[in-house]
């Protein structure tokens, strides 16, 4: 219903819940490389061939009528949508740790591409830095 009325929505989970909530048709998802493994069905260890990646993205965004960017920790991340294929880096800082990271890169992108009517370029950039 959202979706119909316009309303942009986001799917950010794993496992049956991701599955399931695809039924919905978000407009948007945000798998990690080990959430996008299960949703296809193949190894984590292939989707670290980019083009791998990258091509499982889009099979996903065809299937589902749905963009996804794919979080891939220290290696960035990557958007496949309606808009283009962009891979994204970041910037090489001492780890401190993972908790809160993918949440926090969605809803830096979320705040700058839907709250801030940014350019679909500078919200991922955004969302890398943050």
């Amino acid at each position: 219903m959202a979706r119909e009325a316009g309303i942009p929505t986001v799917l950010d989970c794993d496992g049956e819940a991701l599955s399931l909530g695809l039924q919905a048709k978000p407009l948007l998802i945000k798998p990690n490389r080990r959430e996008l493994a299960g949703l296809i069905g193949v190894d984590e260890e292939k989707l670290k061939d980019i083009e791998f990646l990258v091509e499982a993205c889009g099979k996903a965004v065809s299937h589902y009528d749905t963009d996804v960017i794919c979080t891939l920790d220290e290696d960035g991340s990557v958007f496949v949508g309606h808009e283009g294929v962009y891979r994204v880096g970041v910037a090489k800082v001492p780890l401190r740790g993972f908790s809160g990271a993918g949440d926090t890169y969605l809803s830096a992108y979320l705040h700058r591409r839907y709250g801030e009517k940014c350019s679909i370029e500078d919200s991922l950039r955004y969302a890398a830095a943050a």
